[in-house]
């Protein structure tokens, strides 16, 4: 009844534990589906012995990468089941995602897709965020009201969101020229048309770490600039595009300088001013100037950056705890002792010589 999607390149280790994620629903009806883009790290040879041990497991390899947004795109024109859902290769579902899903649908036959909660957190499995918290309401969202959250920053990570398969037919599959913004673009063109339904029930994780594709910063300007352009006929929907791509540069600087890297830092302060804002453009460019005669101005970035995370996922956790959240009460420690018992598995299961069927039945599939 459900397929996942996921789509893949070169992360063999983290891949087991997300095909495992996958695999462990309670809802047993699932099709995990690897698209790999043409890895050369034996990806191939764990998704085939996966695929043995478990039917429900297919494989496809590309010829050559075509890139993770095409790729994301090819397997979602090859769903055959009523619902899918789109899970990148680093990170992980909570068992109960698509009982949570399927109990959604029945509930709103009306909504086009399913948003359920997913909590960011490092690869040590600290907790960073939380999107939930920030929505003020959930259930039915009507196609209007749904838009205003999604374009507003409301929308959830699509991790944790599950399809009807009709929307491919009706809307298209997501937008390879999109990169990045591909979640935010589908969501907009989707609630453009159609209601969805939003749970904060947490049934999942988004792995945050420097090599995440969904972190590549460089190009964030440019895809919301495209993003923008699409949605020209829509005055407000194009002035908070527009605010969100200016705080994604501002972010994307002074990352960029805490990691010591003053030309990423420089073409995001040009690309800001060149948007109009050039009163932050000018203070991140100043910024950039000194932190090449201050050593330790990278190093004061990174720990405020650290701290304000550690301090982001504080708050979540004491909102969600208010809202009354399953699992808020105690920081939800037993969701995040499932995804540090899948991480250990696998890199257990990594260090130790098997032969492919037991060391599939006895780990946790990554993913992306």
């Amino acid at each position: 009844m459900f397929t996942t999607i996921i789509p893949t390149y070169e992360r063999k280790n983290l891949l087991s534990r997300a095909i495992r994620s996958a695999l462990d629903q309670t809802h047993r009806d699932v099709r995990v589906a690897v698209y790999d883009n043409a890895s050369s790290d034996g990806t191939e040879a764990l998704v085939r012995a996966a695929a043995e041990a478990d039917p429900r497991v297919a494989y496809y390899r590309h010829p050559q990468n075509i890139g993770g947004a095409a790729n994301i795109a090819f397997g979602m024109e090859r769903v055959t089941t009523p619902f899918f859902s789109i899970l990148c290769d680093d990170d992980v579902l909570l068992p109960r995602f698509y009982e949570i899903a399927l109990r959604e649908f029945e509930r709103f036959p009306a909504a086009m897709f399913v948003g359920a909660s997913t909590l960011e957190i490092t690869g040590d499995g600290e907790l960073v965020f939380a999107p939930a918290a920030s929505w003020d309401r959930v259930g039915l969202l009507d196609s209007g009201e749904a838009l205003r959250r999604m374009v507003g920053g409301k929308h959830p990570t699509m991790t944790n969101v599950a399809f009807r398969r009709e929307l491919i037919d009706d809307v298209g599959t997501v937008d390879p020229q999109a990169g990045t913004l591909l979640d935010l673009d589908y969501y907009i063109r989707v609630c453009t048309k159609h209601p969805c339904a939003i749970t904060r029930e947490v049934a999942g994780f988004f792995v945050r770490h420097p090599s995440a594709w969904s972190d590549s910063g460089p190009a964030a300007g440019a895809e919301f600039d495209r993003l923008i352009a699409k949605s020209a006929g829509t005055a407000w929907v194009v002035a908070t595009l527009a605010a969100q791509r200016d705080r994604r540069l501002v972010q994307l600087a002074l990352r960029s300088l805490g990691r010591d890297d003053r030309p990423g830092a420089f073409a995001a302060a040009l690309a800001l001013g060149s948007h109009g804002d050039r009163a932050r453009a000018a203070g991140i460019i100043a910024l950039t100037a000194i932190a090449r005669f201050a050593p330790a101005l990278p190093w004061a970035i990174r720990q405020a950056y650290t701290l304000r995370l550690r301090m982001l996922g504080r708050q979540c956790v004491a909102r969600l705890r208010r809202m009354g959240e399953h699992g808020a009460a105690d920081g939800f420690r037993e969701e995040l002792a499932y995804f540090k018992m899948l991480s250990a598995s696998e890199a257990g299961a990594s260090a130790t010589q098997r032969g492919p069927a037991t060391q599939e039945a006895t780990r946790s599939p990554p993913l992306r």
